[in-house]
């Protein structure tokens, strides 16, 4: 499969956000299979600058995960980093609209925000791991007063 039928590249960085975003080369790369992707680097952004040209220019989509993929909700979400900022550790049907209140807190009137889950949305099964859509329904249901708020 081409690089160009791929509509979305994520690279979960964990604490190493920082690093790369300071890494030339890395975006060379990125450059020559670009194309019209969406490239999401997830992870823990607490040491990146604000004024970083990638997130400045959009050309990176911030996906905040300060648990490195582990589940774990942070206590508060930081203010959203780029023009289209995603949160994700721990977020799931139970807790969907707590987590979404407290970033109301935080999001200006024009930020744009994103969720992300993935475990949380599974159920173990006779045939395996598999994605639920009873909970998917559950989260768009608790979404849907922050829609458009």
């Amino acid at each position: 499969m081409e690089a160009e039928t791929f509509r979305r590249f994520q690279l979960n960085l964990g604490d190493k956000v920082a690093d790369a975003l300071q890494n030339r080369k890395l975006f060379e790369g990125i450059g020559k299979i670009r194309r019209n992707a969406k490239i999401i680097f997830g992870g823990d952004y607490s040491g990146v600058p604000p004024d970083n040209d990638y997130l400045l220019d959009g050309d990176i989509y911030p996906l905040v995960d300060a648990s490195g993929g582990r589940g774990i909700s942070p206590e508060e979400g930081p203010a959203p980093i780029a023009r289209s900022t995603g949160y994700a550790g721990g977020i799931g049907p139970a807790n969907v609209a707590g987590v979404l209140h407290k970033l109301k807190q935080v999001v200006g009137i024009t930020d744009t925000i994103w969720i992300d889950m993935e475990s949380s949305l599974r159920t173990k099964t006779s045939n395996g791991d598999v994605f639920d859509l009873d909970k998917c329904e559950a989260v768009l249901e608790a979404c849907k007063p922050f829609v458009g708020a």
